[in-house]
């Protein structure tokens, strides 16, 4: 499996998975890997053709960018390098509040852009990821540690779901999703709580789908695990869930919540 980061927030993000050798990891930032630039528009004309992504062939490739910085100008040329495979982007959406106005067309023109590649199927899927969302989700942290825990959680639960997809699950089996259900977000649960963090506040999700990660003790002695899952579930969507054990001390869900609309920015 392949990660690519491109930019400062994407090449954070990708460098977590380095702690696993089944990640083939490439890191693009400006000013190191990719010659620096003075607006998107040139980072777009400039990208260099890298020989480490045209040999890339038939892999499954997560690729993380954030919408604020210029280097983003440069995520199509990328993309088209390593277009002979299933691509995942994961597509961080800034706090637009704090951005000048030029990079808020910048986060404008790419969010939308990536979306209906996403629909075409020159993607294999899009996940949005608001960092106001990430910020109530994380919770109050000094400012230093709070993108690295941002980062941390995106990096377990998309970890997490690659290592239960190629594990036996205790009851249920893996979502496959419609078609065109290729535009996406995260979403994290803690046990017997309803409470849905999602990742980014997605509009008209028709599918939703969760893994359950739950400690040995918790399926040995909670008759009722089942159907306390069941009843948090999301109605008037197509849901599913699989269950798998954990070694951990703590019980916990990562899902993904599908949807085939594009999604706007207004107010979010």
């Amino acid at each position: 499996m392949v990660v690519i980061g491109l930019g400062k927030g994407g090449c954070n993000i990708a460098n977590l998975f380095k702690v696993d050798d089944n990640y083939k990891v490439f890191t693009y930032d400006e000013g190191k890997s990719v010659r620096s630039q003075p607006s998107s528009e040139e980072y777009e004309k400039r990208f260099p053709k890298k020989k480490e992504l045209t040999k890339i062939k038939g892999e499954t490739v997560w690729f993380f960018v954030c919408g604020a910085g210029k280097i983003s100008g440069a995520t199509l040329r990328l993309l088209e390098q390593i277009k002979d495979n299933k691509i995942n982007v994961v597509y961080i959406v800034p706090d637009v509040s704090i951005l000048p106005q030029i990079a808020q067309k910048r986060n404008k023109v790419s969010f939308n852009i990536l979306q209906q590649f996403a629909r075409s199927g020159l993607l294999n899927s899009i996940y949005l990821v608001s960092n106001q969302s990430m910020m109530q989700i994380v919770g109050e942290s000094p400012l230093t540690s709070y993108y690295d825990k941002m980062n941390e959680l995106i990096f377990n639960c998309i970890h997490s779901m690659n290592v239960y997809a190629d594990s036996e699950s205790v009851f249920g089996n893996m979502h496959e999703p419609k078609e065109i259900s290729r535009i996406r977000t995260f979403v994290f649960r803690e046990i017997n709580k309803k409470e849905k963090k999602l990742f980014f506040p997605l509009d008209n999700p028709t599918e939703t789908c969760y893994i359950y990660s739950i400690n040995e003790s918790e399926l040995e002695t909670n008759a009722n695990l089942i159907s306390e899952i069941k009843s948090t579930l999301d109605d008037n969507v197509i849901s599913s869930f699989s269950i798998y054990q954990s070694s951990h001390e703590h019980s916990y869900a990562y899902g993904i919540y599908y949807t085939h609309y594009i999604q706007s920015l207004e107010g979010k």
